[in-house]
């Protein structure tokens, strides 16, 4: 995997050079994946740590009330509160990331997803997966680009605490999600996986249709992975996201636009997406729901 560090001269203007660029979205058109290291201040992730563990605590606790987590085991879909005391301004305003992604999707790309995953002690391995589906599967070339991931992790983050696997360039076949056992283990032979292995400040940008899934966390701690969704100015906005009032100033000096609303608190970004999942999967093709 690509991984590109800024200089001191591209940290203080917020602009990489053309040749780190240019690396980067050359990474993102052949392996669908760049890491761009350190990016982002370490200390406001501390804070952010100290609060998601509070939150995966509360959060283990309802799906043990409601008789089970409705994701794969150990999988918990949770993303940072929407609150500007929690909210790094690298996170949701970075300019070194906002670069690559426009050069990518163009630069009506915008934010349309803010929420995450944690990977629990004692998890277990997920199906092989597409976050967002070829928009044709008769097609024989994949489209462009449209939609980029951008993951952060508040601690740093190895094979035995849960590193995401990663398959390289598979973002170019098209196939359906989850991903049929024959394809992965065809492609195994010839581009197998890698893991997802990053720093606290890292960030990992990744075509939104690269094969990927969690797998076992051997460690005795959470692992958070904040996900922002960007997507290209084409895509139809859909429900915005919403945040806290006091972070309006902040998300409007954001060098990508997020379709966002602005409410007063509190909002349930905790409970409310696990309540979702499981309001679908009361309906008539009900899945299992499996414990922790």
């Amino acid at each position: 995997m690509i991984r590109i560090a800024p200089s001191n001269a591209e940290r203080t203007k917020g602009r990489w050079s053309a040749r780190h660029l240019a690396r980067a979205v050359a990474a993102m058109y052949a392996d669908g994946m760049v890491v761009l290291e350190q990016v982002i201040a370490q200390s406001p992730l501390d804070k952010l740590k100290a609060r998601m563990d509070r939150d995966s605590a509360q959060l283990l606790a309802f799906c043990a009330q409601v008789g089970g987590n409705p994701r794969d085991r150990g999988h918990l879909q949770q993303g940072p509160p929407p609150y500007l005391e929690f909210l790094p301004e690298a996170l949701v305003a970075n300019a070194l990331v906002a670069q690559v992604v426009k050069k990518v999707l163009g630069d009506g790309a915008y934010c349309e997803f803010f929420n995450g995953n944690t990977n629990c002690p004692n998890s277990a391995s997920q199906e092989l997966h597409l976050d967002a589906a070829h928009p044709d599967l008769s097609a024989l070339v994949a489209a462009p680009t449209f939609a980029v991931v951008m993951n952060v992790v508040p601690q740093d983050v190895d094979e035995h605490n849960g590193a995401v696997e990663l398959w390289p360039g598979s973002q170019q076949v098209v196939v359906a999600t989850p991903v049929p056992e024959l394809a992965y283990q065809q492609r195994r032979a010839t581009s197998p996986p890698i893991r997802g292995v990053l720093r606290k400040g890292d960030v990992l940008l990744r075509d939104s249709r690269v094969w990927h899934r969690g797998v076992p966390n051997l460690s005795a701690d959470y692992r958070h992975m904040i996900g922002l969704v960007f997507v290209s100015g084409s895509v139809a906005k859909r429900r915005p996201l919403r945040f806290a009032r006091d972070c309006e100033a902040l998300l409007a000096s954001a060098p990508l636009p997020f379709f966002a609303e602005f409410v007063e608190p509190p909002i349930d970004y905790l409970l409310g997406p696990t309540k979702l999942i499981l309001r679908r999967l009361q309906g008539p093709n009900a899945a299992r729901v499996t414990r922790h």
